[in-house]
């Protein structure tokens, strides 16, 4: 028993140890405005001033089928968990069976050439006495497999509120560029009622009303493209809410405008990115899980232990079942030694250290992912702010360019074909500058999933 003792406290294996993963010394990045002070805990798409962003954000975290999902996925693995922890405790089952035996006069026993019956009731008893950490191993991995489905579950969670942000801010984009065109439009109705004026009354031309229809037609073709952006837009939104488009509220038609991005947001240091990610805890679980069942393989080699036991009645007429006499109790071990398996152990250890070096390459592959998706929405959201301040002076100087083309026009210095232009380009750039409004905001998104949320 002493020896039975200290075997089962033996576990053979490697036991886990983190791997030394890759991490730079510091961002590659412009520090101006990305300081490497620990990120915000909060809530970070109520940055953004929107509480109708807010609502659609708590909606998707309890409605969403995808989350629904990994919430399943987390019960399963807690499940499997249980199991494992089951499989170290002895087991007991409640038995009751009935045989009727009939031998041949050729069997080398007293009772040759009868027949006999047996009744049975009573319970079996069995536990394996975990010698070589068999059992504890693979219990360390269902529970290494359970951390990485929370760690899983955490990540669909935060992608989502990434996603609602991006949906939200594509519907609110959608909104201003369609109240771009509708104002293009307005400007260009009344420069044909303009131009076809002046025709009538003999101080314009033909040409200047048709190039004005021209600018006019142009201006009406840019809305479908904004309604149709709106709609795929709300479809997104139904979908990661997990309801039907004409299921969303009816207040999103007027979808409130996003806040402006915080000028400043931290991003830590890279070394702490790795405890943030949900991801990168994830994969590790799953090497933690794979180097545990390298353990249980191993332990395959080595003798297994149980202790049986029956405890009941047996009797050979059912109607003595319940009598004293027929009390019955067998106990004892059962050794069970591998000797030849044809190399199946081989190659199951074999397997597990190929899975080993699968998740330790997933591991690091999933950091250095991280480390670039910082890089690249650091980048991102730094030079979308860029174009937008660019967009908004040139938006300015469109603005003022149409009315000096108009104010010439009027004064017959310039032909109305300076006014075309420069309508037209106002309207590029206004259009422009809401699209590079709304990709600020996604980019934002972008960048708060990189660090974990």
């Amino acid at each position: 028993m002493v020896a039975v003792g200290l075997l089962a406290a033996c576990a053979v294996g490697p036991d886990y140890e983190r791997p030394a993963l890759p991490a730079p010394a510091t961002w590659l990045g412009d520090d101006a405005g990305f300081p490497t002070t620990a990120p915000s805990r909060a809530a970070w798409w109520q940055q953004l001033g929107s509480p109708q962003l807010d609502e659609l954000v708590a909606s998707c975290l309890q409605d969403n089928l995808d989350l629904r999902g990994a919430m399943a996925r987390i019960r399963q693995a807690r499940a499997a968990a249980g199991v494992a922890d089951a499989a170290n405790l002895p087991q007991l089952d409640g038995v009751g069976s009935y045989s009727r035996v009939r031998t041949t006069e050729a069997t080398p026993s007293p009772v040759r050439g009868i027949s006999y019956d047996t009744w049975t009731l009573g319970f079996d008893a069995s536990w394996e006495l975990d010698l070589f950490g068999r059992l504890s191993r693979e219990q360390e991995a269902r529970g290494a497999e359970l951390g990485a489905s929370e760690g899983d579950a955490t990540a669909v969670r935060l992608s989502l509120c990434a996603e609602v942000v991006t949906a939200y801010a594509g519907l609110v984009g959608a909104t201003a560029r369609r109240d771009v065109a509708d104002a293009s439009v307005t400007a260009a109705e009344q420069l044909v009622q303009l131009t076809a004026a002046r025709a009538t009354g003999g101080v314009g031309s033909d040409l200047d009303t048709a190039r004005a229809q021209r600018l006019l037609a142009a201006a009406r073709a840019r809305i479908p493209a904004q309604d149709r952006a709106w709609n795929e837009a709300r479809n997104r939104l139904a979908v990661l809410l997990g309801r039907t488009p004409d299921q969303l509220p009816a207040a999103l038609t007027q979808a409130a405008r996003l806040g402006a991005v915080p000028d400043v947001v931290a991003i830590g240091l890279p070394a702490d990115l790795v405890e943030r990610r949900p991801d990168v805890r994830a994969a590790e679980h799953r090497l933690h899980a794979a180097t545990a069942r390298l353990g249980a393989a191993l332990a395959e080699r080595f003798p297994r232990l149980s202790l049986t036991g029956f405890f009941g009645l047996e009797a050979d007429r059912a109607g003595d079942l319940l009598q004293g006499s027929s009390r019955a109790l067998r106990a004892g071990p059962q050794l069970r030694l591998p000797l030849f398996t044809g190399g199946g152990v081989g190659a199951q250890i074999a397997g597990r250290e190929a899975a080993i070096d699968e998740a330790r390459a997933d591991l690091e592959q999933t950091v250095l992912r991280a480390f670039e998706e910082v890089e690249n929405a650091t980048s991102a959201l730094q030079n979308q702010r860029r174009q937008v301040a660019e967009l908004a002076a040139a938006v300015d100087a469109a603005e003022r360019a149409r009315t000096f083309a108009q104010q010439r026009f009027d004064a017959g210095i310039d032909d109305f074909l300076a006014v075309l232009d420069a309508e037209q380009s106002r309207l590029d750039l206004a259009d422009q500058l809401a699209v590079a409004t709304t990709e600020v905001v996604r980019q934002f998104a972008a960048l708060q999933k990189a660090l974990g949320g």
